[in-house]
């Protein structure tokens, strides 16, 4: 049986080993005319179960549905498990080589578009991802080999239980005109689940403008209350708006941090209480504002480091969270000044912990009560 990640790493265009790369250069925009369409695009034509100009496995992966954005029809593509064997859904423009899990060829096509488009709906079962990718190509006649001359393509794990158009630029590694496009769509990625499915209609060529999205990368500098959210830059970009949530689904979002404009391509997000949260940007040009990014999840843990330490007893700070640890002996009481000599908290502990939670930065003065001694420390917190 054909697996995706067999096609990935077999597919026969050069430069592209592995179908991640293809995210990391969807996101630049060329001038270029482009008149030529793609064929069946809207997925109107169909024969004996088959869209005309499109290719399949020869399995009940790829079908007609009548929900369409525009016109009759368009074709959904719902992985599988067959006989045990796990089947994305899957169409392409090109052809499907069972035997040696291989894709190739495409369509005649002697244009260079700036983008392309397409409407789509995406509902994955449990975890998983959609991958589209599309590919320029002209066969070298010196060589004898095939060169890639335009690729674009996207990844997506999100829900979109309503259509949803995408605009994505080609970015042109040769000033030659192709001869020949393929393009991919697969309902799930290398570790996909069985009932994710993926619908797609009106894919067209853009000669202009292409609104874009970006693409999100994991976030850096994560402390007990702030990580920097980060997303690649996007050329004729005017600025980006940033929404984080404590949900996946963005049912609601973290104040101050819905539709934020941020104006750059990296953010601080700040005041957050430990957790786990997810952050996804749009993109706005003067033509409009793309649809959402990929959505990036990120775990906030309470990150404390040692203020003070000895033996016995560590001191261990996050902001204006104290955490007092004593090793070997127990900790029977705590107690808490500010300079002032006022007493600000007290505890009685039967353990080797405790924590607090201090009103202002500031001077305090800590008395560890353990089982023999009484310890003494002065510790500036700024917060």
């Amino acid at each position: 049986m054909i697996k995706l990640i067999n096609l990935a790493k077999n597919y026969k265009y050069k430069q592209m080993k592995k179908i991640t790369q293809i995210i990391l250069i969807f996101l630049i925009s060329y001038n270029a005319s482009a008149q030529q369409q793609i064929p069946n695009g809207n997925f109107e034509n169909w024969t004996g179960g088959d869209a005309d100009s499109w290719n399949s496995l020869p399995l009940p992966t790829a079908s007609q549905t009548s929900d369409a954005v525009q016109g009759n029809y368009a074709v959904k593509l719902t992985s599988q498990s067959i006989w045990g064997q796990f089947l994305p859904g899957l169409i392409t423009l090109g052809e499907i080589d069972i035997n040696n899990q291989t894709l190739s060829g495409g369509t005649p096509y002697a244009d260079r578009p700036d983008g392309i488009s397409f409407f789509f709906k995406y509902l994955p079962s449990g975890i998983d991802t959609m991958f589209f990718g599309a590919f320029l190509t002209k066969w070298d006649t010196l060589d004898l080999q095939t060169d890639t001359i335009g690729i674009t393509g996207y990844l997506n794990s999100d829900t979109y239980d309503t259509y949803t158009e995408i605009e994505l630029p080609f970015i042109y590694q040769s000033t030659d005109v192709p001869d020949t496009l393929n393009i991919i769509f697969t309902s799930s990625g290398f570790n996909g689940n069985s009932g994710s499915y993926l619908i797609i209609d009106s894919l067209s060529m853009i000669n202009g403008a292409v609104i874009s999205p970006t693409l999100c990368f994991p976030a850096d500098e994560i402390t007990g209350s702030s990580f920097k959210a980060r997303w690649m830059t996007v050329p004729n970009a005017t600025s980006y708006s940033l929404d984080v949530s404590a949900n996946n689904d963005f049912s609601d979002f973290v104040s101050g941090y819905d539709n934020l404009n941020t104006g750059t391509d990296t953010f601080f997000v700040v005041n957050v209480s430990p957790g786990t949260y997810y952050y996804r940007v749009r993109v706005n040009y003067s033509e409009g504002t793309s649809i959402n990014s990929n959505t990036i999840e990120v775990v906030v843990e309470n990150t404390y480091v040692n203020t003070f330490k000895n033996e016995n007893i560590s001191i261990k700070t996050n902001l204006n969270q104290v955490k007092i640890i004593s090793s070997g002996l127990n900790i029977s009481e705590v107690r808490i000044y500010n300079i002032e000599g006022q007493l600000i908290n007290t505890a009685d502990i039967s353990s080797n912990e405790a924590e607090f939670s201090l009103p202002v930065s500031g001077i305090y003065i800590f008395k560890i009560y353990t089982e023999n001694k009484i310890i003494s420390k002065k510790v500036n917190l700024i917060f």
